[in-house]
């Protein structure tokens, strides 16, 4: 069982810090705060930018997470800037 734990990838530090916030903003998404949920999608996508680089995989959850708040406020122009 221990072997199998050298499968499973270790992140590096600004992967943790991305996951961690698009997980925070989750969270407050569900709760219906949605202003707060952003904020921890964009400060997400700051630590993706600036350190890991826009083509990421991790910006595409990022990315659809605040397309999906930006959808239920029912702002669909600003929700298509982040799914396309």
């Amino acid at each position: 069982a221990l072997g199998c734990l050298n499968l499973v990838p270790t992140l590096s530090k600004w992967e943790n810090m991305v996951r961690v916030h698009n997980a925070l903003g989750y969270i407050y998404q569900l709760n219906g705060e949605l202003r707060h949920a952003i904020n921890c999608y964009r400060t997400a996508e700051s630590f993706c930018r600036d350190n890991l680089g826009t083509d990421h995989l991790f910006n595409a959850q990022t990315y659809s997470q605040m397309g999906q708040c930006y959808l239920i406020k029912g702002m669909h122009s600003e929700a298509m800037n982040y799914y396309l």
